[in-house]
């Protein structure tokens, strides 16, 4: 029985999921550091559960740079925003951010388990719903705001985490940049010229917010 204790299969009983892990359509994949697991414009034919590991989405904005436009972690899921659209095309890269294990269910079993399941169903509309809002807000962000905007709202949401002024990156400046569309000589600029105005100082991955 594949992880039958996940909430999703909760009201499931094992002969409800054994036919169709036989025909291989539900099933666990595994990857390695840095595989892509889907590229842009792939076909979304699955609605997966991430049981281990992180993914990361990228994209390439207007200007030609790329970026991240969310990440995923163990517990998270992704397709279900996609799987019955018309147009169900993965819009961005989806890459493994180390060992990442992931849960698929084809397209074809979603509707008979949520017949069978309330817990099913509603968790499959949550992770739909979840999926559209987090990279629409993601979306609009980075188009609205200038950049040093964005760093400041960054800054801002860390040390709201931290509860701290002086704050510590989780990523290096390469991935931030990725995380804000922009190349990293123009974040490492903005992040200079921000020190020169006295708003930040940094060391390495340590920032102190002085615009408070």
């Amino acid at each position: 029985m594949l992880h039958q204790d996940l909430p999703l299969f909760e009201q499931l009983r094992e002969e409800d999921l054994k036919p169709f892990e036989k025909k291989g359509l539900i099933r666990v994949k595994s990857y390695g550091d840095g595989e892509i697991i889907y590229f842009e414009g792939d076909q979304c034919q699955t609605f997966d559960l991430i049981l281990e590991g992180n993914l990361k989405a990228q994209s390439i904005n207007i200007s030609g740079n790329i970026f991240t436009v969310t990440n995923f972690t163990k517990g998270d899921s992704l397709g279900a925003n996609l799987l019955f659209g018309y147009r169900n095309l993965y819009h961005m890269t989806i890459t493994a951010q180390g060992k990442v294990q992931i849960l698929q269910l084809d397209k074809s079993v979603i509707m008979p388990l949520s017949q069978k399941s309330e817990k099913f169903l509603q968790y499959f509309i949550e992770s739909l719903s979840n999926n559209t809002t987090i990279l629409g807000e993601k979306l609009t962000t980075l188009g609205s705001r200038s950049l040093r905007e964005n760093i400041i709202h960054l800054l801002d949401t860390l040390s709201m985490k931290q509860g701290t002024l002086k704050v510590t990156l989780p990523y290096s400046r390469q991935e931030l940049a990725d995380q804000l569309g922009v190349q990293r000589p123009s974040l490492s600029r903005e992040f200079g010229k921000m020190k020169a105005e006295g708003l930040i100082d940094f060391v390495k991955n340590q920032v102190t917010i002085k615009y408070k």
